[in-house]
């Protein structure tokens, strides 16, 4: 699977997440939205989520990327 294809879905996770956590839906609201989301994509083999909030996706090239839900989207300050 190309690079380009899964920076593209993991781009699109991040950034709906972002929509939904600035709107103010509740992590527990948009979680499974984003799993099924992500479930969907092609070349996505697995999506495992941890305690609801970090979602792991591994492609059909065994790689991984992990989304971050409900995070604050500033790193190293406020």
């Amino acid at each position: 699977m190309e690079a380009k294809a899964k920076d593209r879905i993991h781009k699109e996770a991040l950034k709906m997440a972002g929509a939904r956590h600035t709107a103010g839906h509740a992590l527990s609201d948009y979680a499974p939205d984003m799993r099924a989301y992500l479930a969907r994509q092609p070349g996505v083999e697995e999506v495992r989520d941890y305690k609801g909030t970090d979602i792991t996706v591994r492609f059909v090239d065994q790689t991984q990327v992990t989304v971050l839900l409900g995070r604050d989207h500033t790193y190293g300050g406020g």
